[in-house]
């Protein structure tokens, strides 16, 4: 599944076809492709990952980190994964999944790639996804570094929007919403003085409204509003308050 209109920072599943599991999810590291995700990779199934494997993983890559990903506690593992040719049908969304509370969890591993790589398949025999460990082409460039830890979100941020001139100014810094809304919703207020750096933080935690600010590549001013209710979150420019 290689389309033109995927965009970096979207949210893709491992799918199991004719079922409604998932083995793993991701986002998409390369515009107009899903070949090449940063997510979260089931590895409790179908059976628990043992520590033989773990180790393994720990001396080939180093650090990892596994966090749990369904209700029934199997984990996935944070990495970098490369969908196998033959497996691209199988790589989607899927409704109903959080996909903006995903995103922004996992934003923060678009900008620190995790260091465990993996290449994953579909075996239509087995019906389930296979992995194992990715060796990338002696000239190609993964870059991975230390992860970072995948957000824990202070407050809910509702239904996210953003006004015409605030796009545009994305679009023209190249930059993605999640970005901004990830250190909205991690607590970091941007650029803002203390007295409203204050603010916010009792904004969480009686219920008010917080207001953060940032400035995008190219120098313009946005603002990210969250409503004391928590049902909208804004991105806008000041000038459109």
């Amino acid at each position: 599944m290689t389309t033109a209109t995927t965009k970096v920072g979207e949210l893709f599943f491992l799918l199991h076809p004719g079922e409604t599991q998932f083995s793993g999810y991701g986002l998409s590291v390369e515009a107009g492709s899903v070949k090449r995700l940063v997510g979260l990779l089931l590895v409790d199934r179908p059976q628990r990952a043992s520590r033989r494997w773990l180790a393994k993983v720990e001396r080939t890559y180093g650090d990892y980190e596994l966090h749990p990903m369904t209700k029934t506690g199997e984990r996935g593992m944070v990495c970098q994964m490369w969908i196998a040719d033959n497996s691209f049908k199988h790589v989607g969304p899927l409704a109903g999944t959080h996909t903006r509370t995903l995103q922004a969890a996992l934003f923060p591993l678009l900008l620190a790639r995790p260091n465990p790589l993996f290449q994953v398949s579909w075996d239509e025999n087995a019906r389930l996804w296979r992995s194992e460990f990715y060796q990338p082409e002696p000239a190609q460039e993964v870059a991975p570094v230390a992860p970072r830890k995948l957000l824990t979100p202070c407050f809910p941020l509702g239904q996210v929007v953003a006004t015409p001139g605030a796009l545009d100014a994305l679009a023209e810094a190249g930059q993605l919403p999640q970005e901004f809304l990830y250190r909205h919703s991690a607590g970091d207020w941007g650029d803002v003085d203390d007295h409203d750096r204050k603010a916010n933080d009792e904004a969480v935690r009686e219920g008010q409204r917080i207001l953060s600010a940032y400035s995008t590549k190219t120098g313009t001013r946005l603002w990210v509003i969250t409503e004391w209710d928590r049902s909208v979150s804004t991105i806008l420019l000041p000038s459109e308050y």
